[in-house]
């Protein structure tokens, strides 16, 4: 089993998990240790999850997204991924922002998972190229 690392988020832990047969859960922890709640996923979760107003908001390795209800682990709404993920959702101002493995950016409404837009980030960033040193 792999744990991601803890989100805090008021007086509640949240972690996400990967299980042997390619599926998750994201569990919930009061501050005593007590399990608040446990949501069951079809998918591994490998990145720390995103937590916004009693909302914890898990990314699949397969891409898809989770968002989790803090007071009863209710699923509020999911989508399915295309590229795997890379790294932890971030929330931001009622957006959530994942990266994919292809390198595309993406902004999703926080509130309804609609894709409100995405960015190829290799047409704006780019590598630097070699040159000879001529400070010789």
């Amino acid at each position: 089993m792999h744990l991601t690392a803890p989100t805090v988020h008021g007086n509640l832990l949240s972690v996400g998990t990967s299980n042997i047969d390619s599926t998750g859960s994201v569990l919930g922890f009061h501050e005593d240790g007590r399990i608040a709640y446990r949501h069951e996923l079809p998918r591994e979760v490998k990145w720390k999850p995103a937590s916004r107003d009693g909302e914890i908001y898990v990314a699949g390795l397969d891409g898809g997204l989770t968002v989790v209800a803090t007071d009863d682990g209710r699923t509020l709404w999911q989508s399915a991924g295309a590229d795997a993920l890379v790294g932890s959702p971030r929330v931001v101002e009622g957006r959530l922002f994942t990266i994919d493995v292809r390198g595309r950016l993406k902004s999703v409404d926080a509130d309804s998972g609609s894709l409100e837009w995405g960015r190829d980030l290799d047409e704006v960033v780019s590598l630097p190229t070699a040159s000879p040193n001529t400070n010789n």
